[in-house]
C-alpha cells in the first residue's frame, strides 16, 4: 500500500477479493479464491469447525478445514498451508449424552500469483457425526 504524505492511499474496491463458504459434507479441493496471474493479494484465511455425535453413538464426529495453494510458480508453493479441526472422543455406546465441539483459526497470508498464471486457495473438508459443519473464509485485498 502505497502512502502520500504519511496517509495510506485509499483502498480500491475492485481490488477487495473476499470468498466464504459453508459445507456440512466431505468435500475435495474446492477454489475458494482465485488470484489473477501477476497479482498479489494479501488478507487472512481461517474456518470455524463444529461437529456433534448423537447419544448412544460409538463414533467420533469430526469436522476439519484444510486450505491449500494450488498453481504453478505461485508462493508460497503449492500445496497444503493452514488447517483447523474439530474432533469429538468416541463415546461408550451406552453413553447417555452426546458430543458436541467445536473449534475456529485463522491466519494472515500473502499469496503471490506470477506474471504467467493464477493460482487459487482451496478449501477441502472433512464432516463426520450426527452433525458437521465448516465455515471458511479467504478475505483481503490484490495489492
Amino acid at each position: 500500500m502505497s502512502t502520500s504524505g504519511g496517509k495510506a492511499a485509499a483502498v480500491v474496491a475492485a481490488n477487495v477479493l473476499d470468498a466464504y463458504s459453508q459445507v456440512t459434507v466431505t468435500q475435495a479441493a474446492t477454489t475458494i479464491l482465485t488470484v489473477p496471474a501477476g497479482r498479489t493479494w494479501v488478507g487472512q484465511i481461517g474456518a470455524a469447525c463444529v461437529c456433534t455425535n448423537s447419544a448412544g453413538t460409538a463414533a467420533a464426529a469430526a469436522a476439519r478445514a484444510s486450505f491449500s495453494i494450488a498453481g504453478a510458480g505461485a508462493t508460497p508453493p503449492a500445496g497444503n498451508i493452514f488447517a483447523v479441526e474439530a474432533r469429538t472422543g468416541t463415546p461408550t455406546a451406552a453413553a447417555v449424552d452426546g458430543m458436541h465441539l467445536d473449534n475456529f483459526g485463522w491466519v494472515p497470508l500473502t499469496v503471490v500469483a506470477p506474471a504467467g498464471n493464477a493460482v487459487t486457495i482451496q478449501l477441502t473438508t472433512l464432516n463426520v457425526g450426527a452433525y458437521a459443519s465448516v465455515d471458511a473464509f479467504a478475505i483481503g485485498a490484490l495489492q
